[in-house]
């Protein structure tokens, strides 16, 4: 079995340590899944400023460490973040990385979000109610199909 790289992406700017806290659970979770090796975002400790980091360091580490690398891309939609859009336009777009969308059930999105999803037979949308920890099966899911077809 081959490994894959796999992003996880969610926004930070602004976010309680809350959500923070559940994000970073799912993250580790999917870290456990055989055959999964996370690419790590930038990221802040818990309660501390994002903008504390250097710019241009979450840049080229996010895009081109990450993203450019991935085999796959977990990302969750329901908060509105430039940062993630913009990861996952240059993800989806660019190098067409199978991508496991995700949001809040009663959370409205963007139409270019939703439409992704619809349009691209290598983006799948998931949803959750409480907490992001509720797409685990789902998201392993999505991942072992991406490692069986690397494998091929």
């Amino acid at each position: 079995m081959k490994g894959i790289h796999v992003y996880f992406s969610c926004g930070l700017t602004g976010v309680t340590d809350e959500y923070k806290q559940g994000a970073f659970l799912l993250r580790e979770e999917i870290r456990k899944i055989p055959g999964v090796t996370i690419l790590d975002f930038c990221e802040p400790g818990i309660g501390e400023i994002q903008s504390s980091l250097d710019d241009e360091h979450v840049y080229i580490n996010d895009i081109h460490a990450c993203v450019a690398k991935a085999d796959a891309i977990v990302a969750d939609v329901s908060l509105a973040s430039f940062g993630v859009g913009y990861e996952l336009g240059v993800g989806i777009e660019k190098y067409k990385i199978p991508t496991f969308m995700c949001k809040k059930i009663d959370v409205r999105i963007s139409k270019i979000a939703m439409g992704t999803s619809i349009h691209n037979d290598y983006v799948t949308m998931g949803h959750y109610h409480e907490s992001l920890i509720e797409l685990l099966p789902n998201v392993k899911l999505f991942l072992e199909k991406v490692i069986q077809q690397k494998d091929q």
